[in-house]
């Protein structure tokens, strides 16, 4: 009995240490049910011996249905990541630690498990080897959700990418400096523009690619941007090759606190447009030097026209100093007695089209022609007038225009002299033809059908030939038009224009058309028969109209066709002699011709010639 009062009481100390092992792993439960992080205890076989309530908000299983299954036969773990487990747990029960994790000083690793719904999440590992009597038993593995820490990882990663991809792939360049102006980064693309790879050139004091005319000027700059003043900067840089190139740099610094430790900016390769703006300067030096060398005057004015530049040859023809010009009103300048500005002929009517008027009443003497445009000089918007002195030329014009019209008086004086000719011989002769042709046709008599046949087809021809030649007589020099006026002898020409074209044609007269000079009917006759040719060659017309009215001391002719419209040739009056014969006959008398388009199909000519 005494020998066995020990092993009661000694059993009694087993069960009490029992009891408070239990209680103590039901409380240890308890508090890592409470834990957002999974807590597992997975036994080297891979059971997993006990796990916390986070496995439900983390993989989305209750307890009961993983506690006691085997972890590699759950759909838990990846596919790819089980064969790497195995070799892991292999490896531990051989050396007894564990090897081949990310982080070695903290046990961790990072794995992605499938959850109940199928969804992956991403968990950080930290395991802890646990061991009885030295023998490997299992694991004990705190499993942390850094899904979204993932996620963030992630959308840094594609920030990051994404800026790096920015950066040299822009083509300005980017750098940073530190306080002393040692460059500390600049990117890929100094490679195109400078030649440098970024390694030649990092570590580097930024002053070593400076050119040495600009070498003080950057480095004063430079301390004012680390001291917070902010300004852009242009300078040269030299290049790997030797060639200088002009950029221009924006510049901000860079704090640790509020102590600035260097600054950082872009670099923009302005070579090509300093080149186009010290071309613009010297150009604009150029004309600076030849403007004065012009001999056509020229004045610029400003928006509210006042005088701002003339040349040497405004003011010689004004003879006036430059003095007495600048600053004055350009209208009262130009013309004898002072005009408003919006009375004045130079005014320009847009801003976008040159406008061009043959001036004769200006200060100083002759005809002009002046080109008015509007051009933004010095970044100020002004109005360039230039003057060219046309008067020799609109001299030698009208004389032409003297010369052409006598040349046309000649010709109408050959048509009447041909047409009159033609009348009294050829047409006097035709018909005494044809009288000899019927005597012979009656008197001979026991002729064979055959000679009867060809003496009437002879008769006949002449017949047509006596027709031909008085057509051609009224086409040379209608007889109407100075007998009975130019609206009969027109209505006559269309009578016949009728029939020959089968063209339906007609007169209409808005007012009382008579007493009209021979001259200005002859040539109104002429513009108008040239007009219906072109109707008939061109137009393929089913209807003509010619409208002529009287109307303030001129005749106003309009020939209408409802054709196919005006060809551009013929627009362009550069390939049609007819139509270029109509404006010169027109001109010849002060008159104007416009061809122009119909507003629904085919082609309008308007006639303008002066009465007096």
């Amino acid at each position: 009995m005494r020998m066995l009062m020990p092993k009661r009481k000694d059993s009694k100390k087993k069960r009490n240490a029992d009891n408070r092992s239990r209680v103590w792993a039901t409380d240890c439960m308890t508090i890592l049910d409470g834990i957002t992080d999974l807590v597992v205890c997975i036994a080297k076989d891979g059971k997993i011996l006990s796990i916390n309530k986070a496995v439900e908000k983390i993989l989305g299983y209750k307890k009961g249905e993983v506690l006691g299954e085997n972890v590699f036969k759950l759909d838990i773990l990846e596919k790819k990541a089980i064969p790497t487990l195995l070799s892991l747990l292999r490896g531990v029960e051989k050396r007894g630690r564990i090897k081949r994790v990310v982080d070695p000083k903290t046990n961790s690793m990072e794995l992605t498990l499938n959850r109940k719904n199928g969804s992956m999440v991403h968990v950080e590992a930290n395991t802890k080897i646990i061991k009885r009597n030295g023998k490997v038993e299992g694991f004990l593995s705190v499993l942390r959700d850094i899904t979204d820490r993932k996620k963030l990882q992630e959308a840094i990663k594609e920030s990051e990418e994404k800026f790096r991809q920015l950066v040299e792939n822009i083509d300005d360049i980017i750098y940073s400096t530190d306080k002393n102006g040692v460059l500390t980064y600049i990117s890929p693309r100094v490679e195109k523009v400078l030649g440098y790879r970024p390694e030649e050139i990092i570590g580097q004091p930024y002053t070593k690619f400076l050119a040495n005319e600009d070498l003080q000027c950057i480095e004063g700059k430079f301390q004012k941007v680390i001291e917070g003043v902010l300004e852009p900067s242009e300078y040269r840089l030299i290049s790997k090759s030797g060639k200088i190139h002009w950029v221009k740099t924006s510049s901000r610094p860079i704090y640790k606190g509020k102590e600035p430790i260097g600054l950082y900016g872009v670099l923009t390769d302005i070579t090509k447009e300093r080149e186009i703006y010290e071309g613009v300067i010297r150009e604009k030096k150029v004309w600076e030097a030849t403007f004065d060398l012009i001999t056509d005057p020229i004045m610029i004015s400003d928006k509210n026209r006042r005088v701002v530049r003339v040349n040497s040859a405004f003011a010689r023809r004004l003879n006036k100093k430059f003095n007495e010009i600048i600053g004055r009103n350009c209208y009262e300048i130009l013309f004898k007695g002072k005009k408003k500005c919006e009375e004045c002929l130079l005014h320009p009517r847009s801003s976008v089209v040159t406008n061009i008027t043959i001036v004769e009443n200006l200060v100083f003497p002759g005809i002009y022609l002046v080109s008015t445009y509007v051009a933004e000089i010095e970044n100020q918007k002004t109005v360039v007038h230039y003057f060219r002195d046309i008067t020799q030329e609109k001299m030698a014009e009208r004389m032409l225009r003297g010369l052409n019209w006598k040349i046309i008086n000649v010709q109408e004086e050959e048509r009447k002299r041909i047409a009159q000719e033609l009348h009294d011989e050829l047409s006097q002769t035709l018909t005494m033809l044809k009288l000899e042709t019927s005597w012979l046709q009656t008197k001979l008599t026991g002729l064979d059908a055959e000679t009867r046949k060809r003496l009437h087809s002879i008769i006949q021809t002449t017949d047509g030939l006596i027709d031909k030649v008085k057509n051609i007589c009224f086409r040379l020099r209608p007889s109407t038009l100075e007998e009975v006026g130019l609206i009969n002898a027109l209505e006559k020409t269309v009578e016949d224009f009728t029939v020959v074209s089968g063209i339906k044609c007609q007169v209409l007269t808005r007012s009382e058309i008579e007493n009209i000079d021979s001259q200005i009917a002859t040539v109104a006759y002429r513009i108008i028969s040239e007009a219906l040719t072109n109707v008939v060659r061109h137009a393929f017309a089913r209807e003509v109209v010619i409208s002529i009215e009287r109307k303030n001391e001129k005749l106003r002719i309009e020939v209408i066709d409802n054709g196919i419209g005006i060809p551009d040739d013929l627009m362009r009056f550069t390939k049609c002699l007819g139509v270029y014969g109509m404006m010169e006959r027109a001109r010849s008398i002060g008159g104007e011709v416009t061809i122009r388009p119909g507003p629904i199909c085919g082609t309008i000519v308007k006639i303008i010639l002066p009465l007096k």
